[in-house]
């Protein structure tokens, strides 16, 4: 016999679900993308995961009696993790659960900005039988006599010919870095984006930077999908370790995270994603081998040794980021507290600094790269710098770390 299933809707969002029986409201939260807050990985320990039920009744638990007040169990109240549902049900998800404390400040702050990410407008020569260069030697012999080096990839030959000659030949080449990363019909250097997303265990921030006027247009954040695996990343590198599909869970509830906000920031600032070319992801180490995919547990076992140290430049569609193609993803610097969360570093600019690494400004100013390699002892001058010097080198003084 085939069981009903039982529908689920989740208020203030008008989220719907369907569920077995038995199901847990936070459970089937997390199964929708709609991420509720709990540090006790859905244990019934914290209290944090608490919803208002409206319709369909839930039973009360020992673990409601513990965390919740009398007056909180008579209005309906529940611990979404412990909370079954036998029923066709409606609930609250409270404002304070849907929208964490994450630093969203910083929009409409103008800071000092040199990025990555830069815009060359070029008027080619056309091919005669006197110059037949190929189309790929044309563009980078204009772009050399900018200033600018080139490298480009199969995605860009495969398209390089339409767009060469349906423009004119004259184009914008796209480059992060010296690595070709779009090739636009027409002068568009006035439309350049890109956007910073700190990755913490906790939280997700997203920040849509206009990288022509060093502006945040938009700040997104939201809890880590992970949350429903466990709080802290001892207890997600747990779940990881029972095996490839545990994994590839983990990493596809962060992805999902991630593109979610970027969905809201390009909808909130009217940015098309043709537009934005460049990301940069900041987390501790664990957080950046979930997102990729790869094994984390001997991060958490004596030498604690992970598997990358350094910062990744990949193509966004290969980590698994919702954007055009050939745009590009740095992942920076793993911080180097492994197992602990990472300092929060609320992303607002994407700039290149006199250290040389990638980085991003937070609100406050001051450079979130600076507790990385990028700004670490091996690049200074023993002993701590003095504020001049720091000001010099482009680093800021170090925030003092906090939970991510």
């Amino acid at each position: 016999m085939i069981q009903k299933k039982l529908e689920i809707v989740y208020k203030p969002f008008d989220k719907a679900t369907r569920v077995p029986p038995g199901t847990t409201l936070f459970s089937a939260a997390h199964w929708i993308g709609l991420p509720i807050d709990s540090t006790c990985g859905g244990r019934g320990t914290c209290g944090k995961c608490k919803v208002q039920v409206l319709e369909g009744g839930a039973e009360v638990t020992t673990a409601d009696r513990k965390q919740l007040r009398a007056v909180e169990l008579e209005g309906g109240w529940r611990l979404s993790c412990q909370a079954k549902v036998y029923q066709d049900t409606t609930v609250i998800v409270p404002e304070l659960l849907r929208v964490p404390k994450a630093a969203t400040m910083g929009v409409n702050r103008l800071v000092l900005l040199d990025p990555n990410v830069r815009k060359v407008f070029v008027e080619l020569s056309e091919p005669s039988l006197e110059d037949q260069r190929s189309d790929l030697e044309r563009l980078r012999d204009a772009l050399t006599a900018e200033g600018f080096d080139m490298k480009a990839d199969l995605r860009h030959l495969r398209t390089l010919p339409v767009v060469l000659r349906d423009a004119g030949f004259k184009v914008t080449a796209v480059l992060g870095g010296d690595q070709l990363i779009a090739v636009e019909p027409g002068d568009q250097r006035e439309a350049s984006y890109g956007v910073a997303v700190d990755l913490g265990t906790t939280t997700v921030v997203g920040t849509l930077m206009n990288l022509k006027t060093g502006m945040a247009e938009a700040v997104r954040s939201t809890l880590n999908g992970q949350a429903p695996f466990g709080a802290d990343v001892i207890s997600r590198i747990s779940h990881g370790m029972q095996g490839d599909e545990a994994k590839a869970e983990l990493r596809d509830t962060v992805l999902r995270t991630i593109n979610t906000i970027l969905s809201e920031l390009y909808e909130s600032a009217s940015v098309s994603r043709d537009r934005v070319y460049e990301m940069v992801i900041v987390g501790n180490a664990t957080m950046l081998h979930l997102l990729l995919g790869i094994d984390a547990t001997p991060i958490s076992m004596m030498p604690f040794t992970p598997a990358f140290a350094d910062p990744l430049y990949l193509p966004a569609l290969d980590v698994g980021i919702q954007a055009a193609t050939s745009r590009r993803c740095r992942l920076l610097e793993p911080t180097w507290a492994r197992i602990s969360s990472p300092a929060s570093w609320p992303p607002a600019l994407l700039a290149r600094t006199r250290c040389g690494s990638l980085s991003m400004w937070a609100r406050t100013g001051r450079l979130c790269s600076a507790r990385s390699s990028a700004c670490s002892a091996r690049r200074h001058p023993p002993g701590p710098p003095s504020r001049a010097a720091r000001s010099a080198a482009g680093c800021a003084p170090p925030r003092a770390p906090s939970k991510g």
